[in-house]
């Protein structure tokens, strides 16, 4: 009768030192290595586990999100491209700049919409319909009849002057009614988010 062949050395997985197993799957070489061991792979398992809920949970908050919270982060994008794409210009309705110029969301500078997007949501991402303007131009405007009539006409007149009479009077002509899917304003989002990184890319290296 042939003799079972004695166990090849291991190399610990916790210690990285050689010993003989007692046991054909023993990947510790005693008992505070084994121990070591077993915390690790709990660690481990946990970290595995509470990433499937991180996962589960986002997917879950998708899909209970409300029409109007995709709306407002493909907006958010877009009006962020449209500062960064007019940066260095001034307002587009009184042609100043104001002190202390910044393009950062909260301060000074809108991305303000000539034709509104209550009155006109089909040109709500539209490019030639939104330009960089100053908070007290585009917040005024809906104050004060006199003031709001000054503000449009201005940005008129000025943003003839910047994309042409004939691309102005496309905006004011008539339009479709529009309806954004869940989908599309993803897209808009992302493709905004896209354009808005490469501009800041350009910005950096200037």
């Amino acid at each position: 009768m042939r003799a079972s062949k004695a166990p090849r050395p291991k190399k610990c997985r916790v210690c990285l030192e050689l010993f003989v197993p007692m046991k054909p799957l023993q990947v510790a070489c005693g008992i505070t290595c084994a121990l070591s061991h077993a915390r690790a792979k709990q660690a481990s398992a946990r970290v595995a586990l509470e990433k499937v809920e991180r996962r589960d949970l986002r997917a879950a908050r998708q899909r209970l999100k409300p029409m109007r919270d995709y709306m407002q982060e493909a907006q958010a994008a877009f009006n962020k491209f449209i500062r960064l794409r007019d940066r260095g210009d001034p307002c587009i309705c009184c042609g100043s700049y104001g002190p202390d110029e910044d393009w950062l969301t909260g301060g000074k500078w809108d991305a303000g919409h000539f034709l509104s997007r209550g009155s006109h949501p089909e040109l709500r991402f539209n490019e030639d319909n939104c330009h960089k303007q100053l908070k007290s131009c585009n917040g005024g405007s809906s104050k004060y009849a006199k003031k709001g009539r000054t503000v449009a006409e201005g940005y008129r007149a000025r943003l003839i002057q910047k994309i042409g009479l004939e691309r102005v009077e496309f905006l004011e002509g008539p339009h479709e009614i529009r309806r954004y899917s869940i989908v599309e304003l993803q897209a808009i989002k992302a493709k905004y988010r896209a354009l808005a990184r490469e501009l800041e890319k350009a910005i950096a290296i200037q």
